[in-house]
């Protein structure tokens, strides 16, 4: 048996490889006692869905899925998904990505998962962003922004199971297979708008023509836009209070450029 660390992402986070006898490979993640069973339970729906792969937490022979370390450190061990992180930079990748996406919801959506039924209501992710946008600096792009978003704090929306953290970073794409997601830790109950957003605020491009109408309404769109606009926003102001790292410019450029097409 052989261990490794993998990227943890821009989180950082410990994430470890483990290949056993046979050339199998597991990924080791820190896990939380609060997330069984219900959390789990929404990654094993998920796996109903043809058109994209995930890998919910394995169970032990007990049927335990959470095990602490000799330090007390919880983690769960997953399969490990093969493929490369997608920057979708070739548009070309983008409809598979955002078809995977758009199953994953419709599956959640039409098989409910005990305490992640979908639901009417306000959406929390809405609410923490104008709470960061009143905190960050005074630049008339977040006055802009906040307005914008204000008129959705109140709205009751549809609101289900979703991904929450759906950037190119965590799509893994693979020759003959279809998408892979990586990284549910921040699966939440909002609506789906925010996974787009979050999709196509990450891309250097932005959102390409003609794919952004994918199953929404026109209500999900404006929405969309409302939390990608401010999304790439607060994503610039971050990197901007980083210390200087060739990582942190070649970001800030990136987000220079979807700003300029975010902010004409």
């Amino acid at each position: 048996m052989s261990v490794g660390r993998l990227p943890g992402g821009q989180s950082g986070a410990d994430v470890l490889l483990v290949t056993v006898e046979g050339g199998e490979r597991y990924v080791v993640k820190r896990s939380t006692s609060d997330r069984e069973p219900a959390w789990m339970a929404l990654l094993d729906a998920a796996c109903d869905c043809d058109d994209v792969r995930v890998a919910p937490p394995l169970r032990s022979q007990k049927g335990q899925r959470i095990f602490k370390l000799p330090s007390g450190y919880p983690v769960h061990v997953e399969p490990f998904l093969a493929g490369r992180p997608t920057l979708c930079k070739r548009l070309d990748e983008v409809p598979s990505v955002l078809a995977a996406v758009c199953s994953l919801h419709r599956i959640w959506r039409e098989r409910p998962v005990k305490h992640w039924e979908p639901r009417i209501g306000r959406s929390p992710v809405v609410g923490e962003r104008l709470g960061l946008l009143e905190r960050a600096s005074g630049d008339v792009r977040f006055l802009d922004v906040r307005r914008e978003l204000t008129r959705w704090a109140t709205r009751r929306l549809p609101l289900q199971p979703i991904w929450r953290d759906v950037w190119y970073g965590n799509v893994l794409l693979r020759s003959g297979q279809p998408p892979a997601l990586v990284d549910a830790a921040a699966a939440c109950i909002d609506h789906v708008a925010v996974d787009f957003a979050r999709l196509f605020g990450s891309l250097p491009t932005g959102s390409p023509e003609g794919l952004s109408l994918a199953e929404r309404d026109e209500e999900a769109l404006a929405l969309q836009r409302s939390l990608e606009r401010s999304g790439v926003l607060l994503a610039w102001h971050r990197w901007q209070r980083r210390p200087p790292h060739p990582l942190r410019e070649r970001r800030l450029e990136e987000l220079s450029h979807r700003l300029d097409d975010l902010f004409p």
